[in-house]
């Protein structure tokens, strides 16, 4: 095995989490030519491992409030799921299970994919 494959195998392994990933996409009706948003399935119980920490926010400029802690989540996933920017992530780990937003461009590697996730709110 080489020295990616290794690597890539070892990260999976952490891998303790699943995840379903879901995008709103507009479809067609193919009768009255109307088209309409609806959610669509992209993925469906993918390993992953979800990572978080919380952290201060520093605003730019001083305030008269303390800076308030926030909570930083990242997904990881393996190297050939591609998941959209703004794509709503479903991740149960730890016997509970969170919806996320994707907040943007995932950092790729050889070995597997980061993702950072905001708390989903709804569709924008």
């Amino acid at each position: 095995m080489d020295a990616l494959a290794l690597a890539r195998a070892t990260i999976e392994k952490t891998f303790t989490g699943r995840c379903d990933v879901i995008v709103y996409e507009g479809t067609r009706d193919p009768v009255s030519g109307i088209t309409s948003k609806a959610e669509r399935v992209l993925y469906k119980d993918i390993p992953c491992r979800l990572s978080y920490k919380f952290s201060n926010s520093h605003p730019s400029a001083p305030t008269d409030t303390a800076a308030q802690p926030r909570l930083e989540a990242k997904l990881f996933v393996s190297a050939d799921t591609d998941i959209p920017a703004g794509s709503k992530i479903v991740v149960e780990q730890n016997g509970a299970a969170v919806a996320y937003k994707s907040s943007g461009q995932p950092m790729v590697y050889h070995s597997h994919r980061e993702i950072m996730l905001e708390l989903f709110k709804e569709w924008c």
